[in-house]
C-alpha cells in the first residue's frame, strides 16, 4: 500500500502483470483477453518465451505513455495513470476515462488514509516494543519497511498524538 510505503508484491518491475485463463492461455492483462493480445499458453510455451513476446513488449510500452495531466498529478503513485484501455480516444492518449472520479475519491480519502496508515504503523511499533524488542536506534532503518531511517519515519509517531 502506498500509504504504508510498502510494496504489495515484491518485484523489480512493478508495472508488469499478466493474466492466465484456466486453460493456460496467457494475456498481459485481464482487460486485454482477445486474440490480438494472446501471448501463448503456459502449458505449451515456456514462461520465458511469453515474457519476451513482442505482443507483451508492445503492451508494456502502453502503460508509461502518459498524458501531461498524469505526469504532473499528485496521485500518480496511486493510480499509475489508470488502465491504458481507458486512456485512448480517437488514437490520442488522454487521461483515464475515470480520472475525474479518481481525483474526487483521492481528494476525499487521502488525509483519512494517511491517518489510518499512521495508526497502523504506530500499532506495529507498539507491538514491537511491548513484545520485548528494543526501540530502533535513530539511524537504524525503520521497522515499517519504508526504507527511511527510524528518526525520519516512525520515531515521529512516538511523539505525536494518537488519532
Amino acid at each position: 500500500m502506498s500509504f504504508l510505503k510498502r510494496q504489495l508484491v515484491p518485484t523489480t518491475h512493478p508495472n508488469e502483470s499478466g493474466f492466465l485463463e484456466q486453460n493456460g492461455d496467457a494475456y498481459p492483462c485481464d482487460f486485454y483477453i482477445n486474440d490480438e493480445y494472446k501471448l501463448g499458453n503456459v502449458g505449451e510455451d515456456a514462461l520465458s518465451d511469453l515474457l519476451i513476446s513482442p505482443i507483451y513488449s508492445e503492451f508494456l510500452r502502453l502503460k508509461p505513455n502518459l498524458p501531461d495531466k498524469c505526469k504532473s498529478c499528485k496521485y500518480l503513485k496511486l493510480c499509475h495513470g489508470g488502465c491504458p484501455r481507458n486512456r485512448k480516444k480517437d488514437d490520442a492518449i488522454q487521461p483515464d476515462y475515470f480520472c475525474d472520479s479518481y481525483l474526487q475519491i483521492y481528494d476525499y480519502a487521502h488525509e483519512r488514509m494517511e491517518r489510518l496508515a499512521e495508526n497502523i504503523k504506530r500499532q506495529w511499533l507498539w507491538n514491537h516494543l511491548h513484545s520485548g524488542h528494543r526501540k530502533p536506534d535513530r539511524n537504524d532503518y525503520c521497522l515499517c519497511g519504508s526504507g527511511r531511517k527510524f528518526k525520519k519515519c516512525c520515531d515521529l509517531l512516538l511523539s505525536t498524538k494518537h488519532s
